[in-house]
């Protein structure tokens, strides 16, 4: 079964076959910013976390705990990236 990642807007399917969900969140944010929606109610502070924290979009200060939090997530990134890059020996 082959899986698809797609954006689908006020029940009507907007984009298909986007490839990964990177791209088809950042296409997601380009349309709710250019189309003037607003966030679905049920997922407003998943889209507002992802937004402010992970984009850096917005809001330029953090509150202190979000930047705590925010800091602990670079911090994990950096370190499973840096368990998981093998370099090719020369």
């Amino acid at each position: 079964m082959m899986k698809s990642t797609a954006i689908i807007l006020e029940g009507s399917l907007v984009m298909n076959d986007l490839g990964n969900l990177p791209h088809a969140m950042c296409l997601l944010f380009g349309l709710i910013y250019a189309l003037n929606l607003e966030y679905p109610q049920q997922l407003k502070y998943t889209f507002d976390f992802i937004q402010r924290v992970l984009l850096s979009l917005g809001h330029k200060s953090l509150k202190p705990k979000i930047q705590s939090l925010k800091n602990l997530l670079i911090f994990l990134f950096f370190c499973y990236f840096l368990l998981n890059c093998h370099t090719k020996p020369m």
